[in-house]
């Protein structure tokens, strides 16, 4: 499980599963796994229990096991080239920050680190976005877009 900080305060939760192969469906079991790391992080205070979360499994898997559909509701997908591709563009704006901050003071930096989470397009309010904002459905035998989270429980044709 992992948690990243988006807008407003709410967090997203991660089941990665990067040792996954493409062929098959996501299964129950991972479906399951993901809707507990929300709740085991509030019932252990790491979350507190009024921070709204959205949940993310990371998958090379496209499409959604038929008896884990039932399951899915606020659960979303996202590829490993789209989290991949994610990480890539953020490490170009850590390093043109990284390469601004020598020349500007506390406040003009945090100005500067806005401004370039913003330019490249991951700012917090830009991955939540990205992670949650996506809802369209798929034909049958599509695969999900590797450049945004869907709603696994909004993919009634991905489902295996």
């Amino acid at each position: 499980m992992a948690a990243g900080s988006s807008a407003h305060g709410s967090l997203a939760v991660f089941e990665a599963k990067t040792e996954e192969f493409s062929a098959g469906p996501i299964s129950l079991t991972t479906v399951r796994q993901a809707g507990t790391h929300e709740r085991t992080a509030k019932e252990d205070k790491t979350l507190p229990e009024s921070t709204p979360t959205a949940i993310v499994i990371i998958s090379p898997r496209d499409t959604l096991a038929k008896d884990a559909a039932p399951h899915a509701n606020e659960i979303y997908h996202l590829s490993h080239d789209a989290i991949v591709q994610l990480f890539n563009i953020a490490a170009l704006a850590f390093e043109e920050l990284r390469l601004a901050a020598p020349n500007s003071g506390s406040h003009e930096l945090r100005e500067k680190a806005i401004d370039i989470y913003k330019k490249h397009g991951v700012y917090m309010s830009d991955i939540r976005h990205l992670l949650t904002s996506f809802s369209t459905r798929f034909a049958t035998g599509r695969k999900v877009s590797t450049t945004a989270a869907k709603p696994l429980h909004t993919q009634k044709e991905m489902i295996a």
